[in-house]
């Protein structure tokens, strides 16, 4: 490569002319006016999805006695799940741990304040690009300062950003970002050990926070090469670039030392050679795509998806403009060489480009989603310098040129910004993203499974299993995906205690499933074959404890309430992380009437670290249970009061049980008919309710006015609640 002619104005610290630090000011307001403008509907968002993992329910990040083994151990050792495998186990980001620590000392289980943490992040990361911009640009004085606004204005604004800025767990690249920028202010203000130093601890709480920050000293060196400078100037960037480099191979050799992590296969099926590339060019068009066009604004856009012969398969859109920007880079590398001016323009395009590579599925992680949007925040710095530049060139070439391009930029601008501000309500609750998410991809499985698992939590039970129906329409070739157990999982929550027919076809689903085989269940409208319950069971390897606890519920609800024990115990031992088995473990001992049992459960499963808002709740259940087993008095009176802890318990079958012989004996009692109508409520079975009114007021139509208006009372619940029944679904 040719080298460059000295250029009298190398990248040094832009001017201070006291109108140029008016006019940067007035800039800065305006960017910090627009993220607020954005971004501030987003603090009233609460916590979704990951969050509900990491902080709401980590006790190891909520106790600081164990936060020594959250700092040593992945991102996702938490305490309210067991190994979750390979991919997963390869995350070790000790910074964003530590600040889901500090956070969680601040504000507790308010989501408000880690909103807020993260709007602060995203507002000093755009800070910190705009001066970085501003300080690559300042050469062309005015035009160079309007260049690096706009640039940090798309930076700020792009569509991408909703998913890191308004999603608590998105908080990752924000951090990696903010230390990333820190360096290269670093970088570029400081000369000789302080700048080495300074620089490689940036970057260094920079790839503590998210791995994608390696590529950083590649940068630095092509940062090095290709911007304006003087052979000595760019002779020391190198050298010090090479500095830094080496003291961060350092660190990440003894970080492999003293936290060793799973760095295996994760059982993933080798796709061969010519499915790598396509894989890789896949992923590289998909987020070039969505930089370009990022409609609709999503946390999935471009989900796996896998043929008959169970291997991946790509986007052929997605592949040939990931094929086309490979070949645009390896044209701008070719024109580089021989044109200089050029190479700038290459500098700004390897902060794209190369800051891609990490999350472009160079090694097949096996992930869900393909490409995420949240994978774009860093990497948008290249593109924002490269819209930066272009404005700084064309606003040197004429009004009319410059006007145009301002023109364009602000439109761009504007777009961004209305996108954003669309999609940050979306993150608001779990309900609200899976529900755009549902809408804006049809048939998406990403989007599709958990609305179902939310729908489940909310009651919803006719809503779940419709959308149990969808999933398994759209993975009926994917044997692997955990379809056929969703849609499982959705019916034994979603039957009735009195369906006894459906739950022991469901328990002998998952008996059949557990012994190797391969059933068929038909049940309540549903058909669900499995053609290969060992490739079922090796995709859904990472929830083996969903499974257990699933067959456990199902024995449990059609009376083995011994053989669930056994297989709930097994589980927590084997898994000892889970909140649903310890959750179901306790539930199960106290519908056997063991109180003191089932709160010992409790007790051992806060030494595990296990916790939630379900512990309370289950607690509270647990007194009813004491206060009914000690009552004194008769038989109705002990019915009635075990009755009522066996709602509080998620059982109303066994609450149904208790009541049946007292009620035959005389069924008008006011008391045991109400306590009956509530039982029969509870499990969604109104009809039998109606029944037990009727019956009522044929034997004692002296009340007839009292057991009319119970009636419509329980009409109006039907009309309110419908199928909503309140059997919980556990954590």
């Amino acid at each position: 490569m040719e080298s460059s002619p000295p250029d009298p104005r190398p990248l040094v610290r832009p001017p201070v002319r006291p109108s140029a630090r008016r006019r940067r000011l007035a800039l800065v307001a305006i960017l910090g006016a627009l993220v607020l403008l954005v971004y501030l509907p987003g603090l009233g968002g609460g916590f979704i999805y990951d969050d509900h993992y990491l902080i709401e329910t980590n006790a190891y990040v909520r106790d600081p006695a164990r936060l020594g083994e959250a700092l040593t151990s992945d991102l996702w050792h938490g305490s309210t799940g067991g190994d979750l495998g390979g991919t997963l186990n390869r995350y070790y980001r000790p910074v964003v741990t530590l600040a889901y620590a500090l956070e969680f000392r601040a504000f507790g289980e308010d989501p408000v304040g880690y909103h807020v943490v993260g709007l602060a992040l995203h507002l000093a990361a755009v800070l910190l690009a705009f001066s970085w911009m501003w300080r690559r640009l300042a050469r062309w004085g005015d035009a160079g300062l309007l260049g690096a606004a706009l640039g940090a204005a798309l930076f700020a604004l792009h569509p991408s950003r909703p998913e890191s800025v308004s999603w608590i767990s998105g908080s990752t690249d924000l951090w990696m970002a903010f230390f990333a920028l820190l360096g290269l202010a670093a970088w570029d203000r400081l000369r000789g050990a302080a700048r080495i130093a300074l620089t490689s601890l940036a970057f260094l709480l920079a790839i503590a926070s998210k791995e994608a920050a390696l590529p950083l000293p590649l940068l630095l060196a092509a940062d090095a090469w290709l911007l304006p400078g003087g052979a000595s100037e760019r002779r020391a960037r190198l050298r010090d670039a090479g500095a830094v480099a080496a003291l961060l191979f350092a660190a990440f050799a003894v970080r492999m030392l003293a936290v060793p992590l799973d760095v295996g296969g994760g059982g993933t099926a080798p796709e061969g050679a010519g499915r790598a590339v396509l894989r890789v060019l896949a992923s590289l068009g998909g987020y070039l795509g969505r930089i370009v066009w990022p409609w609709p604004p999503s946390v999935a856009p471009q989900c796996v998806t896998y043929g008959t012969d169970g291997l991946p398969q790509y986007d052929s859109a997605a592949v040939a403009v990931g094929a086309v920007g490979c070949a645009g880079a390896a044209v701008l590398v070719a024109l580089a060489w021989r044109t200089p001016r050029l190479r700038p323009w290459l500098g700004d395009a390897a902060w794209l480009l190369v800051l891609l590579l990490p999350a472009s599925n160079l090694v097949p992680l096996r992930l869900e989603t393909l490409v995420a949007d949240r994978n774009l925040y860093l990497p948008l710095l290249g593109a924002a310098a490269l819209v930066g530049r272009a404005v700084a060139v064309t606003a040197t070439r004429g009004a009319v040129v410059r006007n145009g391009a301002l023109l364009a930029g602000g439109l761009a601008v504007a777009a961004c910004g209305a996108l954003a501000l669309l999609h940050v309500p979306h993150l608001r609750s779990d309900a609200a993203l899976w529900e755009w998410e549902s809408r804006a991809f049809p048939g998406s499985l990403c989007a599709l499974r958990p609305l179902t698992e939310v729908r489940l939590r909310e009651g919803r039970y006719a809503e779940a299993l419709a959308l149990a129906r969808d999933v398994l329409q759209f993975s009926r070739d994917r044997p692997g995906d955990g379809g056929a157990l969703l849609a499982a999982g959705a019916l034994l929550h979603a039957s009735p205690d009195a369906d006894q027919d459906v739950l022991l076809a469901l328990r002998r689903f998952y008996d059949a499933l557990a012994r190797g085989e391969s059933p068929t269940l038909a049940a309540a409208g549903f058909r669900v074959k499995v053609a290969n319950s060992s490739a079922l069971l090796a995709g859904m390897r990472r929830n083996v404890p969903g499974f257990r606890v699933a067959r456990a519920l199902a024995h449990a609800r059609t009376g083995d309430l011994a053989g669930a024990e056994v297989l709930l115990r097994a589980t927590v031992e084997d898994s000892p992380r889970s909140p649903a088995a310890w959750s179901w473990l306790a539930r199960v001992v106290a519908w056997q009437q063991r109180w003191t049992d089932a709160e010992g459960i409790l007790v051992e499963a806060g030494r595990h670290g296990v916790v939630g808002g379900w512990v309370p709740a289950l607690r509270d259940g647990l007194r009813v249970g004491f206060q009914a087993s000690s009552v004194a008095g008769d038989s109705r009176t002990r019915a009635l009061a075990l009755a009522d802890a066996f709602l509080g318990l998620d059982a109303p079958g066994l609450a149904r049980g208790v009541l049946q012989p007292e009620f035959a004996r005389g069924p008008v009692d006011p008391e045991l008919v109400g306590m009956m109508v509530v039982v029969e409520a509870f499990d969604g079975q109104y009809d039998s309710a109606r029944g037990v009114l009727a019956a009522a007021r044929r034997h004692d139509p002296a009340r007839a006015a009292q057991w009319d208006a119970a009636l419509r009372d329980l009409d109006q619940a039907e009309r309110l609640y419908g199928d909503r029944r309140r059997v919980s679904v556990a954590p």
